[in-house]
């Protein structure tokens, strides 16, 4: 497929992300609640128990493992895509364009383990909350939940730092991507 074919797909699928994502936030306005005095931003139950119940498991099961499933689907078909190609006899570099794919796949696998590895205990906890009708400033009041109040603050910190770290991954370990932004910037490829 050309780059100019897969173009509108690809914006779609972007813009579609981008809908799909102020769709899920709109009940986040709507379950949060803001403490001037503490400075807190924490989550409140104004719809009652069963309503952030299911609103917190469908997060979890449509923005984590629908896409979990999703990834691992795609990287299991382009791994046994790779792996079944045969070598063509009148190409000379199929070799080495094999090599670079195996390494953009595992850029690719690596950065999605990641994310998946480090992403999935805080919007857990976020369950667990809401199953337990608990709002964070509950669970830092109750001393006997200490040890859940350390594994929020521990998970989402986690979950920040890889949104950060999965962009400088990229840059450092694909090199089309460093290539690419030279190019960009003026650069020879």
């Amino acid at each position: 497929m050309t780059d100019r074919k897969f173009r509108p797909i690809a914006i779609g699928l972007v813009a579609l992300t981008w809908i799909l994502s102020f769709i899920f936030a709109i009940p986040s306005f709507l379950v949060a609640k803001g403490y001037i005095r503490s400075k807190i931003c924490d989550l409140s139950y104004p719809y009652g128990y069963e309503f952030n119940l299911i609103y917190f498991v469908l997060i979890f099961l449509l923005t984590y493992l629908l896409p979990v499933i999703i990834m691992s689907f795609c990287y299991i078909k382009i791994c046994v895509k790779l792996f079944n190609q045969t070598v063509p006899v009148l190409v000379n570099n199929f070799q080495e364009k094999q090599q670079k794919a195996t390494r953009l796949l595992k850029v690719l696998i690596g950065a999605a383990s990641i994310t998946v590895l480090f992403s999935w205990p805080y919007l857990l906890g976020l369950v667990i909350m809401a199953a337990r009708n608990d709002t964070i400033i509950s669970i830092r009041r109750n001393r006997s939940l200490d040890g859940f109040n350390l594994y929020l603050t521990i998970s989402f910190a986690i979950s920040i730092l890889v949104s950060i770290f999965n962009p400088i991954y990229y840059f450092t370990v694909d090199k089309n991507v460093i290539l690419d932004i030279k190019y960009r910037l003026g650069g020879r490829r």
